[in-house]
């Protein structure tokens, strides 16, 4: 069996124990490309919360950000304050954004 296979069945299921609540689980192929081709801080920030496993709908709650605007592919950006909100809760600085 190919290794990379092996790792994206690994990485799903772990990630379905982790958050079984999640109906839609991102293909690590999918989240790799949407990496590489995020250009608005919204989705760049979407990505980091995708890419460390944590749950939207709970950073939701934390910052009282709708989840529309925390998902991959979101269709709306955030605004300066909920920008600032979510680098404070996910400890990111806001400078080094421009480097991802």
């Amino acid at each position: 069996m190919n290794i990379d296979i092996l790792f994206k069945k690994e990485y799903n299921a772990i990630y379905k124990k982790i958050f079984p609540e999640s109906e839609n689980i991102m293909s690590w192929n999918l989240l790799k490309r949407e990496r590489k081709m995020a250009k608005t801080i919204t989705e760049k920030l979407a990505i980091y919360i995708a890419d460390n496993h944590l749950s939207v709908t709970q950073v939701a709650r934390d910052t009282a950000i709708s989840e529309d605007k925390l998902q991959v592919g979101a269709k709306e950006s955030l605004n300066a304050t909920e920008f600032l909100e979510l680098c404070s809760y996910l400890n990111v600085k806001p400078e080094e954004l421009k480097k991802w």
